[in-house]
């Protein structure tokens, strides 16, 4: 019983850090981004925040993929509650030299931190999205 009346007020305690912040993108691991050498494309990720009771200040960096994407505007984001589609443009450009068949993976990754009220102390989450890249003739 003591076990369970912990879990409960745990749970009451983290309550208040649950949001929906998240991220989506239109490619994915059978919908690959398409490209051919020399091409350059600009592609969009999504941001929103649809659940909770809080805004968030957002940060977005390319992890991986950084030799063929960058991000096109100054990478910070300002994600309001009930806020979808908040847009993270993102430039692709393949090498001349790059063959067909050949494959790339592009890593986002988010960092939010909620805008908490002065002297309350606020946790900052992790979140990202994938798109593959594969070289066509």
């Amino acid at each position: 019983m003591k076990k369970f009346a912990t879990l409960i007020l745990l749970a009451l305690i983290l309550s208040p850090l649950i949001s929906a912040f998240g991220v989506s993108n239109f490619y994915y691991g059978s919908n690959p981004l398409r490209m051919n050498p020399c091409e350059t494309k600009e592609i969009m990720f999504l941001l929103q925040n649809m659940v909770g009771n809080q805004d968030f200040d957002a940060r977005a960096e390319i992890i991986t993929g950084g030799e063929i994407a960058r991000i096109s505007d100054s990478g910070k984001y300002e994600v309001l509650l009930g806020m979808k589609d908040v847009p993270v443009r993102v430039t692709v450009r393949i090498p001349e030299k790059d063959k067909p068949g050949k494959k790339y993976e592009i890593k986002l990754g988010i960092t939010a931190t909620p805008r908490a009220a002065s002297g309350m102390v606020s946790l900052a989450q992790g979140t990202g999205a994938i798109v593959p890249v594969e070289i066509i003739g």
